[in-house]
């Protein structure tokens, strides 16, 4: 089962910059970056509505990666987790990278927890867990890394998908360990960063990183994105232009 809802109100604007969700359309840059020659390229325009591209139309649009998609910023092979690895490999990024411009978030080191720094975990209810420090629960960051999507939400408005890394507790979609207050594992949930996100962007579609290994999730995840730019019938070149090399 792909773990996005359907977009319903997330149609292009015609904004120059490209493909936004709302009608103000900024460009979205990386944390941290200056409006400077490393930042993100301006984004081609994109058509509003819902409607088939022409093959030239589809394939200009892909070329210049004009769509923005964020994602774990340890999923780009950015050494940020806890321990100072990335988990670039883990995924098909290549792939993806084919057709829209990534853009990293990690929402441990937003919000100042450094590289490295003590993992952590999730504890209490299922529902509604906490994030603490796994040595020591008095250390608790809950409330900063939910408040973090709202900082970013500058970002996150200029982007049409999420691929969150795989049961992290800030962002993991789903199946993310749960542990009772005595430390016993005692259910799954999600992330408390990538729950706070889709309860802002509610349509956003959204997948963990490790799911996008199986070619129909990825095929979907892709022509979920496009449609939520209002294109529709880019299934052929899609699949043509993220395919492997045989």
């Amino acid at each position: 089962m792909v773990p996005w809802a359907s977009p319903t109100s997330t149609a292009c604007t015609t904004s120059p910059v490209g493909c936004g969700r709302g009608a103000t359309n900024t460009v979205a840059r990386p944390i941290g970056r200056s409006n400077s020659a490393d930042a993100w390229p301006a984004a081609a325009p994109i058509r509003s509505g819902s409607s088939s591209l022409a093959p030239d139309e589809l394939r200009s649009l892909v070329a210049g990666r004009s769509i923005r998609v964020a994602a774990s910023e340890c999923l780009l092979g950015r050494h940020v987790r806890w321990n100072g690895e990335h988990n670039g490999d883990s995924w098909p990024r290549h792939r993806l990278e084919k057709v829209f411009t990534l853009v990293g978030i990690c929402p441990e080191v937003g919000i100042g927890m450094g590289v490295p720094r003590d993992p952590i975990q999730l504890v209490g209810e299922e529902s509604a867990p906490r994030v603490v420090a796994v040595d020591d629960p008095n250390r608790d960051y809950t409330d900063r890394l939910k408040g973090y999507a709202s900082e970013v939400a500058g970002v996150l408005d200029d982007v049409h998908g999420y691929i969150f890394a795989d049961r992290s507790p800030s962002c993991g979609l789903v199946g993310v360990k749960v542990f009772a207050e005595d430390g016993s594992f005692e259910r799954v949930g999600r992330g408390v960063y990538a729950a706070a996100v889709l309860a802002g962007y509610p349509d956003l579609p959204a997948v963990d990183a490790e799911t996008l290994n199986d070619e129909g999730v990825l095929l979907d995840f892709v022509l979920a994105v496009l449609a939520s730019c209002g294109i529709a019938g880019a299934d052929g070149h899609v699949r043509h232009v993220i395919r492997e090399p045989s």
